[in-house]
């Protein structure tokens, strides 16, 4: 009796309405803690995949699973039938960089922790991922040049490959390889992996050319 009690008690109203005031905060405070977290990653993290697509889509992930814990989470019907829902949808593309797939994790825990109203827990994940992605980049940076490095150049489209290749080996006078270029609007981004880079190579790169963004990244392989 008891427990049939209990489930009678239970909030099963479709009409729950949410304060307008608090949603809003919950949204702004998920746009800035996802942002804060994403950009750690994208900054300090190593990884090849350094689109700002990363972040944009982060903060979108955040903010949908804010909105989806809001709503269920006084009302027992929308938690049964948001496990419905989900039990629907696949993921057919899969996640090829480890490192994206931290990024969403986080997103989502940020998005269940907002939602929840534990605004601390939030605030205080995103503070600790963002010092410890600067922390382990700076440690990596140091040993750099015992390593694999990945080279990340900007350019605009008018700027020709042939051009860039042909500065990178009047640079350095050892082998390296094209691991990827993508073209976005009128802007190329070449990845490039270079090997056993000395200091003095290391300083030339980032001299590379005025037209030309450089990223110079530790590779984890």
């Amino acid at each position: 009796m008891e427990q049939v009690e209990q489930i009678g008690n239970l909030n099963l109203d479709f009409t729950y309405k949410i304060e307008f005031l608090d949603f809003l905060i919950k949204l702004v405070l998920s746009i800035v803690f996802s942002y804060i977290l994403s950009f750690s990653f994208r900054k300090f993290g190593h990884s090849i995949n350094r689109s700002t697509n990363l972040i944009s889509n982060s903060i979108i992930l955040s903010i949908i699973v804010t909105l989806i814990i809001t709503v269920v989470k006084s009302s027992l019907a929308l938690s049964l039938g948001l496990v419905g829902a989900l039990s629907i949808v696949r993921f057919r593309n899969a996640i090829k960089d480890p490192l994206e797939l931290l990024v969403y994790f986080s997103s989502i825990g940020i998005g269940l922790s907002n939602g929840a109203d534990q605004f601390l827990a939030s605030g205080l994940f995103s503070i600790v991922v963002l010092l410890f992605n600067y922390t382990n980049f700076k440690l990596k940076k140091r040993i750099i040049t015992d390593q694999s490095t990945i080279l990340l150049l900007k350019f605009s489209s008018s700027i020709s490959l042939d051009y860039i290749v042909s500065k990178l080996d009047k640079l350095l006078k050892k082998e390296y390889k094209l691991i990827s270029m993508t073209k976005n609007n009128s802007n190329v981004e070449a990845c490039f992996e270079l090997y056993d880079l000395t200091s003095k190579e290391l300083i030339s790169i980032q001299k590379f050319d005025d037209k030309v963004s450089v990223e110079i990244i530790p590779s984890t392989y």
